[in-house]
């Protein structure tokens, strides 16, 4: 994109997709329909189970990832507007959309979704395992969590799948995720560095410190630091987020529905709105 579109065309953006995903109600099924996909993997009673799973995840990574955009929306509207906090928003919704595309990619046969589905479980398990040894002193708490580990592992033996809990190896990193899944990885490392404080993500966004030949310090020697929102990174930031939602919209009807066309056509129209580059409109290439 070698121009950014302006602060009004971002606004209506974000807005489109969000009127968007609360109209989208029942048009993806909960089930998939006959003909897609997902109906055929459905239809293997060896994996049904984890493919169940792997789509209840990846409807609630989407529930989330339009959490993080109606969020979006109303930080672009305030008043006062706080890039660092859009930024970081941003950030969240990319790593939901490449774990939701993780899971329904369209590249993975029956078998090798249900791994990733195992996957998914077994490190939230582990997870909340650790998270009952420190909220509470209750065994009976830990053992229920060891149980569910055991049959997890059970079923990955019988798919052929080890599960690692100590070095964790059962996910690929978030970053690694991004690269893989979105193809956004410099995105997602700037949009890290402001969510974490890093000064180069945090200056990049609008925070300065002016030079003391133009502003002079004060008895000790600092100089306040002034702010000017960037509104390229804003735009940059904005298009991230519609793009996370629209990535979670798009695969989940891919694997779902047997015509992915009107689906298509309303994500295209929301990027017609900024002259989304053909080369990131994702949903065309089919991948």
């Amino acid at each position: 994109m070698s121009k950014m579109p302006s602060p009004s065309r971002v606004k209506s953006l974000l807005e489109y997709f969000l009127q968007f995903g609360q109209l989208l109600g029942d048009e993806i099924p909960v089930v998939p329909e006959a003909g897609s996909q997902g109906a055929a993997e459905f239809s293997d009673v060896r994996f049904k189970s984890h493919v169940v799973n792997a789509i209840s995840n990846s409807d609630l990574l989407t529930e989330v990832c339009f959490d993080y955009l109606a969020a979006g929306v109303q930080l672009f509207n305030q008043s006062a507007f706080t890039p660092f906090a859009f930024a970081a928003n941003s950030r969240a919704s990319m790593e939901c959309a490449a774990r939701s595309k993780w899971l329904m990619s369209p590249d993975c046969d029956a078998r090798r979704r249900s791994e990733r589905s195992l996957r998914a479980r077994f490190v939230c398990v582990v997870e909340n395992m650790k998270t009952s040894k420190t909220l509470t002193t209750d065994p009976a708490s830990v053992d229920k969590y060891k149980a569910i580990i055991d049959t997890l592992r059970g079923q990955a033996t019988t798919l052929g799948v080890k599960l690692d809990s100590k070095r964790l190896l059962a996910l690929p990193s978030a970053t690694d995720l991004i690269r893989e899944m979105l193809g956004a990885e410099s995105v997602y490392k700037f949009l890290s560095g402001a969510a974490h404080g890093h000064f180069y993500a945090l200056r990049e966004l609008g925070m300065h410190i002016p030079a003391t030949d133009t502003i002079a310090p004060d008895e000790h020697g600092f100089v306040k630091v002034s702010h000017e929102v960037n509104s390229d990174l804003v735009a940059i930031s904005s298009i991230t987020l519609a793009e996370s939602f629209a990535n979670c919209v798009w695969y989940n009807a891919k694997y779902r529905l047997k015509s992915t066309l009107q689906i298509e056509e309303q994500i295209d129209t929301g990027f017609d709105i900024v002259q989304h580059p053909e080369t990131r409109r994702f949903w065309r290439s089919r991948s």
